[in-house]
């Protein structure tokens, strides 16, 4: 983990990029990486950033798995719509306040009660003179026109689309998965149970089963081959020589699955998933989801 005054300034830098931005800093990433038709995973405002990246900025995957993502208007829990209209109040709350609100307010993303541990890596970034104003300016930045932008174009997807989503998710309702499945044509829904929001914190098995499947489905491999120009059909042998399973995956799912054992880094700087089955179209045999 990273010391909590230099996370503190990663969060409130992130946190200080308009939300209408954060999808072309996305695809210049990819492009630096080197990355043309990766697997993209994307939870929250994470999923709205990859599908404007996909939708407006033409970025090529080879799948989309959305968890519980920020895709349909109406959306906001209570809390950020009133801090959207008193920024400067509730940044300049005190401190013993702020250390008492914002952990109120992730509890209701979760099903299961955090743990201190979990709750910290979550909360902590939210505290001092850098974290607390970059908090609720992120919040105040929450607006339904980066969703509006592109729900007319949820037609017009090229890669496969899974969606997972929280039965008890208390911040963006269940009913929205059934209206985001329904405008998405022929996109895979797995409502997690017993799961809020925070589906990688309540059930991060969950996550790792259906992405394990859903990576290996023939219409991904073909996607890749239309997208990319290049065969994933290769015999055995040459698929463990390397893998061709590029897996992109935002920044608190992916800190909430590696506390959970599910992702280990690699010493090359990538990401193990070391409970992945085997998987013949993403090559290695310890299923590497490489996250550069």
């Amino acid at each position: 983990m990273l010391p909590r005054e230099i996370s503190a300034r990663l969060a409130a830098g992130f946190w200080s990029w308009p939300n209408g931005i954060q999808n072309e800093i996305f695809a210049a990433l990819l492009e630096h990486w080197g990355l043309e038709c990766p697997d993209v995973v994307g939870h929250d405002f994470g999923g709205a950033m990859v599908l404007r990246g996909h939708l407006l900025d033409k970025r090529n995957y080879r799948s989309l798995t959305l968890i519980d993502p920020v895709a349909l208007s109406p959306w906001g829990t209570p809390l950020p719509r009133y801090a959207r209209q008193h920024e400067s109040i509730f940044a300049g709350l005190p401190d013993f306040i702020q250390r008492a609100v914002v952990p109120a307010y992730i509890e209701g993303a979760v099903f299961t009660p955090l743990s201190a541990e979990a709750m910290a890596l979550y909360a902590e970034p939210g505290f001092g003179p850098l974290g607390q104003p970059a908090f609720w300016r992120q919040i105040a930045q929450f607006d339904e026109k980066y969703t509006n932008e592109i729900e007319s174009k949820y037609d017009s997807f090229r890669c496969p689309v899974m969606i997972l989503w929280g039965k008890e998710d208390k911040w963006i309702s269940v009913d929205f998965a059934y209206k985001l499945a329904a405008k998405i044509a022929g996109s895979r829904l797995k409502i997690v149970p017993n799961a809020g929001h925070i589906v990688q914190e309540d059930a991060p098995e969950a996550i790792i089963l259906s992405s394990s499947n859903f990576f290996r489905t023939p219409e991904i491999v073909e996607n890749a081959r239309l997208q990319v120009g290049r065969s994933l059909h290769r015999d055995t042998k040459t698929a463990r020589e390397g893998s061709d399973c590029q897996c992109v995956v935002t920044d608190f799912l992916k800190t909430s699955l590696r506390r959970a054992g599910v992702l280990q880094p690699s010493a090359a700087g990538c990401v193990i998933a070391n409970r992945l089955t085997e998987d013949p179209y993403c090559g290695a045999e310890r299923n590497e989801m490489r996250d550069q």
